[in-house]
């Protein structure tokens, strides 16, 4: 039994463990270029997680799993990034907040933690819905 878990969740990592050793190898050969291996580094990960993670977390608020497929929900995710993350950071800075680095790193984590938690919500809500709908098994 705990083998057969052990193998359901290697199964459903090996995606994302093959989307991260494709960013390692990218950001590894562009170090070939002028950039030291950590500007790479740098690059490439904060690429996804500027234009990329943000829209990706709320495409999942806005679109159920198997509403659209995977090719919609990455060009969803690019516009939605594209849309989202510099209006956040407008709108703090026009309230007073100042656009550094560190700061445009905790909105875009507020951005992307606040869509988790509506998400979160959204399957909680899903589920009571869900066992109300149900009848009771006698």
């Amino acid at each position: 039994m705990f083998v057969h878990v052990q193998q359901s969740i290697v199964k459903n990592m090996l995606p994302t463990i093959c989307w991260l050793l494709l960013l390692v190898g990218i950001s590894v050969g562009l170090s070939f270029t002028t950039l030291t291996i950590l500007q790479s580094f740098r690059i490439v990960f904060g690429s996804v997680f500027l234009l990329f993670l943000p829209g990706y977390i709320w495409s999942f608020v806005f679109w159920k799993k198997k509403e659209i497929d995977f090719i919609e929900r990455f060009a969803l995710s690019l516009a939605l990034s594209l849309t989202l993350v510099p209006l956040i950071v407008y709108t703090l800075n026009r309230i007073g907040v100042r656009i550094t680095l560190w700061n445009s790193i905790i909105e875009i984590s507020g951005l992307i933690l606040v869509g988790i938690f509506l998400l979160f919500l959204l399957n909680r809500l899903a589920e009571k819905r869900s066992r109300i709908s149900r009848p009771a098994l006698r």
